[in-house]
């Protein structure tokens, strides 16, 4: 699963993208969980990327108004309280429609699922990544949301 200690994170191998390329790959992670989030934005900046954390949807908007929108991708917890992740998600897309979109949850894809009509979203809006999850395929499903 995710990385158990200092030495383990620091022996994953980066992701072969220039250093010009990463300051262009503007991360926020957005979790009640403070835990998970914290590992995996130290996962993210092992391999490059830059990242900005947040503890809950109304958090996020905030910090995105301040940066003014200049994040390539938002990873967020499904189930938050104030505002879940995909609240947050329709709100960010609305006002920045090329940011790509992982949401991390527990539960089932279906789960999500069932919900995105609810926001005005579809299933292409966004990508899934069930928790636990192994730190590779974190990697994995990044680099592909960022390379399309």
């Amino acid at each position: 699963m995710l990385p158990e200690d200092s030495a383990q994170l620091e022996s994953l191998s980066p992701t072969g993208r220039d250093s010009q390329e990463f300051r262009e790959m503007r991360v926020i992670v957005v979790d009640d969980e403070n835990d998970l989030k914290e590992v995996v934005g130290l996962l993210l900046e092992s391999q490059g990327y830059a990242v900005t954390l947040a503890s809950s949807g109304r958090e996020a908007l905030s910090v995105w108004e301040e940066k003014q929108g200049r994040f390539a991708l938002l990873i967020t917890d499904l189930l938050m309280p104030d505002m879940d992740g995909l609240q947050l998600t329709a709100e960010v897309l609305d006002r920045h429609q090329g940011c790509k979109v992982i949401v991390m949850s527990a539960y089932v894809r279906a789960v999500m699922e069932e919900r995105l009509h609810q926001v005005g979203l579809e299933p292409q809006d966004v990508s899934f990544i069930q928790k636990p999850f192994p730190s590779h395929k974190l990697f994995a499903l990044v680099q592909t949301c960022l390379d399309t």
